[in-house]
């Protein structure tokens, strides 16, 4: 097809080979639901990314991106316009002296498991985080008392006209689960100061920490915390108090574990899983008169009336 008549042609011949229509995105979400993208594509360089952006832009084309998948539920219907999730050139990790440079896509557990074979304190939160550098930067990311605002020096990425920024931790707002840039980026890496560590000391503390996580959190496929703690109190604890641990619809089931964790316990639909974010929304709500935020990610569209996607 003509690229003047296909916007997404265009976007294909940006970055050839680069490209997938209609690539089912379950298996990108940590959840394993959710329809197909009409456009996914992997750049595997900045310039790639520009390239892919610039295009976007010019076609006026829905942008989604995604990182590792683990904050993300994707609707039944799928992704209109184009997805961008970054290729595995944005997974590389390196340390010069004391500062950790990571690719958006890097796992944290691997930036953890570097800076501790470096000796280099610091980032052992994120061996129990299950996502990505460029998620974590998104969402101020943390676990076990320490946080990326911690531990930031600089993101870097490109605006969504393929402008490329490197902002620096400062002009960064951070708060609990929450980090607002200057600037809406697509990260392309994150630039990390640690400080010097005992290695020994730093592999008791992550399989101590590890350990309590096995003991406290429910395994499967899950995207860990569904709502944000709301001030002064535990998310968990007022849908506990809802009555509504080990609540299910369809496939979809509240711990009953950790009540702030829903799992695909058995074939869910991303639809049975947002309709139980729902009702605990709506329950806490009752009877507790709190607003529980969603700490997930919702993406795409439903599936149509009739069974169809679009």
């Amino acid at each position: 097809m003509n690229p003047g008549t296909d916007p997404l042609a265009a976007v294909e011949a940006a970055v050839p080979g680069r490209t997938r229509r209609n690539r089912p995105l379950a298996p990108y979400s940590a959840f394993k639901v959710g329809g197909a993208a009409d456009l996914f594509v992997e750049p595997e360089t900045t310039d790639e990314l520009a390239a892919v952006l610039g295009v976007v832009r010019g076609a006026g084309l829905p942008l989604t991106v995604i990182g590792g998948g683990t904050n993300l539920l994707i609707r039944d219907g799928g992704v209109r316009g184009v997805v961008v999730r970054m290729g595995r050139a944005f997974r590389s990790v390196r340390i010069e002296g004391r500062e950790l440079t990571a690719g958006a896509i890097a796992p944290m557990s691997k930036l953890a498991l570097e800076a501790e074979r470096a000796s280099l304190a610091g980032l052992e939160f994120g061996f129990d985080i299950p996502g990505t550098v460029g998620g974590a930067l998104r969402m101020n990311a943390g676990a076990h008392g320490s946080e990326i605002s911690k531990v930031l020096v600089e993101a870097r990425g490109l605006d969504a006209g393929g402008a490329f920024h490197a902002v620096p931790a400062g002009r960064v707002r951070f708060a609990y689960r929450t980090a607002i840039y200057p600037v809406d980026l697509i990260f392309t890496e994150g630039v990390f100061r640690l400080a010097p560590g005992d290695r020994e000391e730093l592999t008791a503390r992550r399989i101590r920490n590890h350990e309590y996580r096995l003991r406290t959190q429910p395994k499967g496929n899950t995207v860990g915390s569904i709502f944000v703690n709301p001030e002064g109190d535990h998310a968990g604890r007022l849908v506990e108090a809802a009555g509504l641990k080990g609540h299910r619809i369809g496939g979809a089931l509240i711990s009953d574990k950790h009540a702030n964790w829903i799992l695909n316990d058995h074939q869910a639909s991303a639809q049975d899983i947002e309709a139980l974010i729902r009702a605990a929304q709506e329950r806490v709500r009752e009877r507790f008169g709190v607003n529980l935020v969603t700490e997930v990610r919702i993406v795409g569209e439903p599936v149509a009336v009739g069974g169809g996607s679009r």
